[in-house]
């Protein structure tokens, strides 16, 4: 008595079924043998969050070393502890620094906006969703999406923040022929 009932998000992840042999679309069953298909739900699997993202501060740790880092130059370190609170100051160095690199004429891009990568971050993390569904509300390319995750996966791990569970092609090199 008295316990709210309560819904798991995650009961009904993977096979839901989708009947792809049907009237409308015009496939067979025999077809479907002969088919790759993949299934997929919304929500994306809860192993693929990195452990530093379930809470605010590591994330907020990682994105202030992610600015500090364009600061000094790409060395990966961890942001100082009076920078990871005050977004502001460690901002004005970041558009110092970008001022900078146009005064000297560098076309040197500036970095992703902190706020964009939060806003990545979020989405992907906490709401579950894809890169394309991401890029199309933050009118990014899904490439884009997928790249500053997974730069901000690394400077979490460089910084010695904890990563949880990496995929099984991780540290392998592709032949590209």
């Amino acid at each position: 008595m008295g316990a709210t009932p309560s819904f798991d998000n995650w009961q009904f992840e993977g096979h839901v079924g989708i009947h792809a042999a049907s009237e409308e679309t015009e496939l067979d069953y025999s077809d479907m043998q002969r088919c790759h298909t993949e299934f997929r739900s919304t929500f994306r699997a809860r192993r693929w969050v990195p452990a530093f993202a379930n809470s605010d501060r590591g994330l907020r740790e990682v994105l202030a070393s992610r600015m500090w880092c364009y600061v000094h130059g790409g060395a990966i370190r961890r942001a100082p502890e009076r920078f990871v609170k005050n977004w502001k100051g460690l901002r004005r160095l970041v558009d110092a620094k970008v001022a900078q690199y146009r005064r000297k004429g560098c076309n040197f891009p500036a970095p992703v906006p902190v706020e964009i990568q939060a806003a990545i971050c979020y989405r992907s993390w906490r709401l579950g969703q894809d890169s394309p569904t991401i890029a199309a509300a933050l009118r990014l390319s899904p490439g884009m999406v997928r790249t500053t995750l997974f730069r901000i996966r690394v400077t979490a791990e460089k910084i010695g923040l904890p990563i949880g569970f990496s995929h099984h092609s991780k540290g392998q090199k592709w032949d590209m022929k």
